[in-house]
């Protein structure tokens, strides 16, 4: 996949609000599992495989007219 993007949220007073944004370049699946206990609580495991990763934290900029939100990039190779 050309590019994908996780969000991951938080609630506040009932809304779903983005609180970190990773962006994956040339992303794909290397392994999924599922996993279960006694109790029937199911967990599943997704392992991702990318050349280059973008986060996001536009929470911080929610708070100040000042602050930008904060950007980070990191390339793997």
């Amino acid at each position: 996949m050309k590019e994908g993007v996780l969000t991951l949220c938080r609630r506040d007073k009932g809304a779903m609000l983005p609180f970190i944004i990773y962006t994956l370049t040339n992303v794909r699946i290397s392994r999924m599992s599922n996993h279960g206990d006694a109790e029937g609580s199911a967990t599943e495991t997704v392992d991702l495989v990318y050349s280059h990763i973008r986060w996001d934290i536009p929470a911080l900029a929610s708070k100040s007219k000042t602050r930008r939100p904060l950007h980070r990039q990191a390339l793997w190779r």
